[in-house]
Protein backbone atom coordinates (compact mmCIF):
# COMPACT_ATOMS: atom_id res chain seq x y z
CA UNK A 1 0.00 0.00 0.00
CA UNK A 2 2.67 2.50 1.25
CA UNK A 3 5.46 0.69 -1.32
CA UNK A 4 5.48 3.84 -3.98
CA UNK A 5 5.48 6.63 -0.72
CA UNK A 6 8.28 4.49 1.11
CA UNK A 7 10.29 4.09 -2.59
CA UNK A 8 10.18 8.04 -2.97
CA UNK A 9 11.48 8.83 1.11
CA UNK A 10 14.01 6.55 0.17
CA UNK A 11 15.39 8.16 -2.60
CA UNK A 12 14.80 11.58 -1.12
CA UNK A 13 17.03 10.17 2.16
CA UNK A 14 19.68 8.96 -0.20
CA UNK A 15 19.99 12.07 -2.57
CA UNK A 16 20.79 13.88 0.68
CA UNK A 17 23.75 11.86 1.88
CA UNK A 18 21.75 9.81 4.60
CA UNK A 19 22.20 5.66 5.23
CA UNK A 20 18.82 4.19 4.94
CA UNK A 21 17.25 1.15 6.24
CA UNK A 22 13.32 -0.56 5.01
CA UNK A 23 11.67 -2.23 7.72
CA UNK A 24 9.33 -5.48 7.06
CA UNK A 25 7.99 -8.52 8.58
CA UNK A 26 6.44 -12.17 7.74
CA UNK A 27 4.53 -14.37 10.12
CA UNK A 28 5.80 -17.88 10.18
CA UNK A 29 4.16 -20.92 11.43
CA UNK A 30 6.28 -22.96 13.75
CA UNK A 31 7.35 -25.65 10.94
CA UNK A 32 7.75 -23.89 8.58
CA UNK A 33 11.01 -21.39 10.77
CA UNK A 34 12.43 -25.02 11.84
CA UNK A 35 12.16 -26.63 8.09
CA UNK A 36 14.16 -22.94 7.25
CA UNK A 37 16.25 -22.87 10.08
CA UNK A 38 17.73 -26.64 9.54
CA UNK A 39 18.50 -25.45 6.11
CA UNK A 40 20.03 -22.27 7.34
CA UNK A 41 22.74 -24.10 9.95
CA UNK A 42 22.97 -26.56 7.68
CA UNK A 43 24.07 -24.09 4.98
CA UNK A 44 26.41 -21.54 8.20
CA UNK A 45 28.68 -24.62 8.85
CA UNK A 46 29.22 -25.82 5.52
CA UNK A 47 33.08 -25.48 4.59
CA UNK A 48 32.57 -26.12 0.60
CA UNK A 49 33.11 -23.12 -1.73
CA UNK A 50 29.71 -23.19 -2.11
CA UNK A 51 29.25 -21.64 1.22
CA UNK A 52 28.03 -18.21 0.01
CA UNK A 53 25.75 -19.49 -2.89
CA UNK A 54 24.36 -21.80 -0.33
CA UNK A 55 23.61 -18.81 2.50
CA UNK A 56 22.33 -16.70 -0.19
CA UNK A 57 20.06 -19.48 -1.83
CA UNK A 58 18.88 -20.41 2.32
CA UNK A 59 18.03 -16.46 2.94
CA UNK A 60 16.65 -15.78 -0.30
CA UNK A 61 13.64 -18.59 0.67
CA UNK A 62 12.92 -16.51 3.78
CA UNK A 63 13.16 -12.57 2.28
CA UNK A 64 9.73 -13.52 0.31
CA UNK A 65 6.34 -11.98 0.46
CA UNK A 66 7.27 -9.71 3.29
CA UNK A 67 4.75 -6.91 4.58
CA UNK A 68 6.47 -3.39 5.01
CA UNK A 69 6.71 -1.50 7.96
CA UNK A 70 8.21 1.87 6.87
CA UNK A 71 11.72 2.97 6.23
CA UNK A 72 14.66 4.89 8.79
CA UNK A 73 17.58 7.38 8.05
CA UNK A 74 20.65 8.12 9.96
CA UNK A 75 23.68 10.53 8.42
CA UNK A 76 26.60 8.72 8.70
CA UNK A 77 29.54 11.55 9.11
CA UNK A 78 32.88 11.26 7.54
CA UNK A 79 35.74 11.15 9.82
CA UNK A 80 37.98 14.64 10.24
CA UNK A 81 40.61 14.55 7.05
CA UNK A 82 38.44 12.24 4.68
CA UNK A 83 38.55 14.38 1.68
CA UNK A 84 42.18 16.05 2.49
CA UNK A 85 43.43 12.18 2.17
CA UNK A 86 41.72 10.84 -0.80
CA UNK A 87 42.82 14.15 -2.57
CA UNK A 88 46.20 13.64 -1.65
CA UNK A 89 45.78 10.18 -2.39
CA UNK A 90 44.44 10.72 -5.97
CA UNK A 91 47.29 13.20 -6.69
CA UNK A 92 50.13 10.64 -5.82
CA UNK A 93 48.79 8.71 -8.79
CA UNK A 94 46.54 5.90 -6.67
CA UNK A 95 42.91 4.26 -8.55
CA UNK A 96 40.57 4.97 -5.59
CA UNK A 97 37.55 2.63 -5.89
CA UNK A 98 34.60 2.68 -3.39
CA UNK A 99 33.01 -0.27 -2.52
CA UNK A 100 29.63 -0.09 -0.91
CA UNK A 101 26.82 -1.10 -0.08
CA UNK A 102 24.79 1.96 0.04
CA UNK A 103 22.01 2.92 -2.40
CA UNK A 104 23.00 4.88 -5.47
CA UNK A 105 22.31 8.11 -4.35
CA UNK A 106 23.45 7.89 -1.20
CA UNK A 107 27.14 6.69 -2.67
CA UNK A 108 26.94 9.79 -5.21
CA UNK A 109 26.51 12.07 -2.18
CA UNK A 110 29.06 10.44 -0.14
CA UNK A 111 31.49 10.57 -3.08
CA UNK A 112 31.33 14.19 -3.51
CA UNK A 113 31.34 14.56 0.24
CA UNK A 114 34.56 12.83 0.06
CA UNK A 115 36.42 14.97 -2.88
CA UNK A 116 36.21 11.15 -4.95
CA UNK A 117 33.69 13.12 -7.47
CA UNK A 118 34.56 16.65 -8.05
CA UNK A 119 31.98 18.92 -10.15
CA UNK A 120 32.67 18.43 -13.95
CA UNK A 121 34.07 15.09 -13.35
CA UNK A 122 31.54 13.22 -16.28
CA UNK A 123 29.57 10.68 -14.78
CA UNK A 124 29.14 7.39 -16.16
CA UNK A 125 25.81 5.09 -14.44
CA UNK A 126 25.76 1.00 -15.24
CA UNK A 127 22.69 -0.26 -14.40
CA UNK A 128 19.79 -2.78 -14.85
CA UNK A 129 16.28 -3.65 -14.18
CA UNK A 130 15.68 -6.21 -11.69
CA UNK A 131 15.68 -9.58 -13.24
CA UNK A 132 15.10 -12.11 -9.98
CA UNK A 133 11.56 -13.07 -11.45
CA UNK A 134 12.26 -12.96 -15.19
CA UNK A 135 13.05 -15.68 -17.70
CA UNK A 136 16.34 -16.85 -18.58
CA UNK A 137 16.31 -14.87 -21.72
CA UNK A 138 15.58 -11.95 -20.14
CA UNK A 139 18.61 -12.36 -18.01
CA UNK A 140 20.61 -13.00 -21.30
CA UNK A 141 18.77 -9.40 -22.73
CA UNK A 142 19.67 -7.82 -19.42
CA UNK A 143 23.63 -8.61 -20.05
CA UNK A 144 23.44 -7.47 -23.38
CA UNK A 145 21.69 -4.44 -22.40
CA UNK A 146 24.98 -4.17 -19.62
CA UNK A 147 27.59 -5.00 -22.38
CA UNK A 148 25.77 -2.06 -24.71
CA UNK A 149 26.32 0.45 -22.04
CA UNK A 150 29.76 -0.29 -21.28
CA UNK A 151 30.44 -0.36 -25.24
CA UNK A 152 29.33 2.98 -25.51
CA UNK A 153 30.83 4.25 -22.54
CA UNK A 154 34.52 3.54 -23.85
CA UNK A 155 33.60 4.62 -27.10
CA UNK A 156 32.40 8.08 -25.25
CA UNK A 157 35.81 7.69 -23.37
CA UNK A 158 37.89 7.49 -26.58
CA UNK A 159 36.26 9.71 -28.61
CA UNK A 160 36.34 12.87 -25.72
CA UNK A 161 38.50 15.84 -27.24
CA UNK A 162 39.54 17.18 -23.52
CA UNK A 163 42.46 15.56 -22.52
CA UNK A 164 41.86 16.97 -19.26
CA UNK A 165 38.09 15.58 -18.35
CA UNK A 166 37.97 12.99 -16.01
CA UNK A 167 35.03 10.04 -15.89
CA UNK A 168 33.74 8.55 -12.78
CA UNK A 169 32.24 4.87 -13.32
CA UNK A 170 28.79 4.39 -10.89
CA UNK A 171 27.60 1.36 -11.14
CA UNK A 172 24.99 -1.43 -8.82
CA UNK A 173 25.33 -4.87 -6.99
CA UNK A 174 22.99 -5.96 -9.76
CA UNK A 175 24.65 -5.02 -12.28
CA UNK A 176 27.59 -6.24 -11.42
CA UNK A 177 26.33 -9.46 -10.51
CA UNK A 178 26.74 -9.76 -14.59
CA UNK A 179 28.86 -8.52 -14.90
CA UNK A 180 31.80 -10.08 -12.96
CA UNK A 181 31.07 -13.23 -14.75
CA UNK A 182 33.82 -14.45 -16.94
CA UNK A 183 32.76 -12.97 -20.78
CA UNK A 184 32.07 -9.74 -19.23
CA UNK A 185 34.40 -9.10 -16.56
CA UNK A 186 37.48 -8.00 -18.53
CA UNK A 187 34.97 -5.44 -20.95
CA UNK A 188 34.41 -3.86 -17.63
CA UNK A 189 37.62 -3.61 -16.15
CA UNK A 190 38.89 -1.86 -18.94
CA UNK A 191 35.80 0.72 -19.14
CA UNK A 192 36.89 1.16 -15.37
CA UNK A 193 40.63 1.73 -15.44
CA UNK A 194 39.80 4.63 -18.05
CA UNK A 195 38.35 6.40 -15.66
CA UNK A 196 39.35 8.53 -12.30
CA UNK A 197 37.34 7.01 -9.92
CA UNK A 198 35.14 3.82 -9.85
CA UNK A 199 32.08 3.29 -7.37
CA UNK A 200 29.89 -0.24 -6.98
CA UNK A 201 26.88 0.71 -4.56
CA UNK A 202 25.14 -2.00 -3.20
CA UNK A 203 27.37 -4.76 -3.25
CA UNK A 204 27.44 -7.64 -1.22
CA UNK A 205 30.63 -8.85 0.87
CA UNK A 206 31.18 -11.43 -1.51
CA UNK A 207 31.50 -8.95 -4.38
CA UNK A 208 33.63 -6.97 -3.44
CA UNK A 209 36.25 -9.63 -2.93
CA UNK A 210 35.43 -10.46 -6.39
CA UNK A 211 35.79 -7.06 -7.59
CA UNK A 212 39.12 -7.05 -5.56
CA UNK A 213 40.21 -10.39 -7.17
CA UNK A 214 39.38 -8.84 -10.40
CA UNK A 215 41.39 -5.52 -10.48
CA UNK A 216 44.22 -7.59 -8.72
CA UNK A 217 44.53 -10.28 -11.40
CA UNK A 218 43.61 -8.26 -14.54
CA UNK A 219 45.63 -5.51 -14.31
CA UNK A 220 48.93 -6.82 -12.65
CA UNK A 221 49.08 -3.95 -10.31
CA UNK A 222 49.54 -3.80 -6.26
CA UNK A 223 46.26 -3.78 -4.54
CA UNK A 224 44.99 -2.28 -1.30
CA UNK A 225 42.20 -2.73 0.61
CA UNK A 226 40.41 -0.55 3.84
CA UNK A 227 37.73 -1.16 5.64
CA UNK A 228 36.47 -1.27 8.89
CA UNK A 229 33.80 -3.33 9.45
CA UNK A 230 33.10 -7.61 9.21
CA UNK A 231 31.45 -6.69 5.68
CA UNK A 232 34.75 -5.93 4.69
CA UNK A 233 37.27 -9.37 5.14
CA UNK A 234 36.75 -10.66 2.30
CA UNK A 235 38.03 -8.27 0.25
CA UNK A 236 40.93 -7.17 2.56
CA UNK A 237 42.08 -10.52 2.74
CA UNK A 238 42.17 -10.82 -0.81
CA UNK A 239 44.01 -7.62 -1.73
CA UNK A 240 47.74 -8.05 -1.49
CA UNK A 241 47.79 -5.33 1.28
CA UNK A 242 44.85 -5.40 3.94
CA UNK A 243 44.69 -2.09 6.13
CA UNK A 244 41.73 -2.74 8.99
CA UNK A 245 40.31 0.88 10.68
CA UNK A 246 39.63 -0.18 14.41
CA UNK A 247 36.41 1.82 15.76
CA UNK A 248 32.77 1.41 16.34
CA UNK A 249 31.80 -1.05 13.71
CA UNK A 250 34.01 -4.18 15.56
CA UNK A 251 37.35 -5.76 15.51
CA UNK A 252 36.68 -8.34 12.17
CA UNK A 253 38.79 -6.10 9.84
CA UNK A 254 41.63 -5.48 12.35
CA UNK A 255 41.61 -8.87 12.96
CA UNK A 256 42.11 -9.93 9.21
CA UNK A 257 44.43 -6.86 7.85
CA UNK A 258 48.09 -6.78 7.72
CA UNK A 259 48.06 -3.47 9.09
CA UNK A 260 45.55 -1.48 11.41
CA UNK A 261 44.78 2.60 12.30
CA UNK A 262 42.55 3.99 14.04
CA UNK A 263 41.54 7.06 11.56
CA UNK A 264 40.85 6.55 7.41
CA UNK A 265 43.12 9.73 7.63
CA UNK A 266 46.11 8.18 9.00
CA UNK A 267 46.20 5.72 5.20
CA UNK A 268 47.68 9.13 3.83
CA UNK A 269 51.04 8.68 5.93
CA UNK A 270 50.98 5.46 6.25
CA UNK A 271 51.22 4.90 2.40
CA UNK A 272 53.40 8.25 1.55
CA UNK A 273 55.60 8.40 4.59
CA UNK A 274 56.28 5.31 5.85
CA UNK A 275 55.98 3.11 2.54
CA UNK A 276 58.21 5.33 1.23
CA UNK A 277 60.96 5.07 3.76
CA UNK A 278 60.26 1.18 4.09
CA UNK A 279 60.86 0.82 -0.31
CA UNK A 280 63.99 2.70 0.61
CA UNK A 281 65.07 0.66 3.37
CA UNK A 282 64.05 -3.01 2.00
CA UNK A 283 66.03 -1.88 -1.67
CA UNK A 284 69.00 -0.54 0.70
CA UNK A 285 69.37 -3.60 2.68
CA UNK A 286 68.76 -6.00 -0.46
CA UNK A 287 72.05 -4.62 -1.86
CA UNK A 288 73.76 -4.13 1.73
CA UNK A 289 73.37 -8.15 1.89
CA UNK A 290 74.86 -8.51 -1.56
CA UNK A 291 77.68 -6.75 -0.68
CA UNK A 292 78.12 -8.29 2.89
CA UNK A 293 78.02 -11.91 1.44
CA UNK A 294 80.44 -11.16 -2.09
CA UNK A 295 82.95 -9.21 0.24
CA UNK A 296 82.59 -11.92 2.64
CA UNK A 297 83.10 -14.83 -0.28
CA UNK A 298 85.51 -13.48 -2.70
CA UNK A 299 88.27 -12.81 0.33
CA UNK A 300 87.88 -16.85 0.87
CA UNK A 301 87.88 -17.55 -2.91
CA UNK A 302 91.10 -15.48 -3.32
CA UNK A 303 92.78 -16.76 -0.21
CA UNK A 304 92.27 -20.32 -1.04
CA UNK A 305 93.92 -19.65 -4.91
CA UNK A 306 96.69 -18.18 -3.11
CA UNK A 307 96.79 -21.07 -0.91
CA UNK A 308 96.78 -23.73 -3.76
CA UNK A 309 93.51 -24.41 -2.46
CA UNK A 310 95.14 -26.33 0.71
CA UNK A 311 91.64 -25.81 2.67
CA UNK A 312 93.52 -23.00 4.96
CA UNK A 313 91.37 -20.63 6.88
CA UNK A 314 92.05 -17.23 6.39
CA UNK A 315 89.51 -15.87 9.01
CA UNK A 316 89.61 -17.25 13.08
CA UNK A 317 86.60 -18.93 14.16
CA UNK A 318 85.83 -16.06 16.32
CA UNK A 319 85.73 -13.89 13.31
CA UNK A 320 83.88 -15.73 11.37
CA UNK A 321 80.82 -15.94 14.30
CA UNK A 322 81.38 -12.08 14.81
CA UNK A 323 81.04 -11.29 11.51
CA UNK A 324 78.01 -12.55 10.46
CA UNK A 325 76.34 -12.07 14.52
CA UNK A 326 77.63 -8.05 13.99
CA UNK A 327 77.44 -7.16 10.63
CA UNK A 328 73.94 -9.28 9.93
CA UNK A 329 72.22 -7.52 12.62
CA UNK A 330 73.11 -4.51 13.50
CA UNK A 331 73.65 -2.80 10.53
CA UNK A 332 69.99 -3.89 9.45
CA UNK A 333 68.63 -2.66 12.95
CA UNK A 334 70.05 0.77 12.66
CA UNK A 335 68.99 0.62 8.93
CA UNK A 336 65.50 0.17 9.64
CA UNK A 337 64.76 2.49 12.49
CA UNK A 338 66.84 5.02 11.27
CA UNK A 339 67.33 5.42 7.52
CA UNK A 340 65.18 8.10 6.06
CA UNK A 341 66.18 9.90 3.06
CA UNK A 342 64.12 12.66 3.06
CA UNK A 343 62.01 13.75 5.84
CA UNK A 344 58.32 12.69 6.60
CA UNK A 345 57.16 16.70 5.41
CA UNK A 346 59.04 16.50 2.37
CA UNK A 347 57.15 12.90 1.96
CA UNK A 348 53.97 14.50 2.20
CA UNK A 349 54.43 17.49 -0.22
CA UNK A 350 55.22 15.55 -2.86
CA UNK A 351 53.54 12.59 -2.46
CA UNK A 352 54.62 11.56 -6.58
CA UNK A 353 57.52 9.73 -4.76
Amino acid sequence: MFEEATTKHLNDYGEVGLRTLALSYRKLEEAEFSAWNSEFLKAKTSIGGDREAMLERVSDMMERDLILIGATAVEDKLQQGVPQCIDKLAQAGLKIWVLTGDKMETAINIGFSCSLLRQGMKQICITTLNTDMLAPDSKEAAKENISMQITNASQMIKLENDPHAAFALIIDGKTLSYILEDDMKHQFLNLAVDCASVICCRVSPKQKALVTRLVKEGTGKTTLAIGDGANDVGMIQEADIGVGISGVEGMQAVMASDFAIAQFRFLERLLVVHGHWCYKRIAQMICYFFYKNIAFGLTLFYFEAFTAFSGQSVYDDWYMLLFNVILTSLPVISLGAFEQDVSSEICLQVGQQ
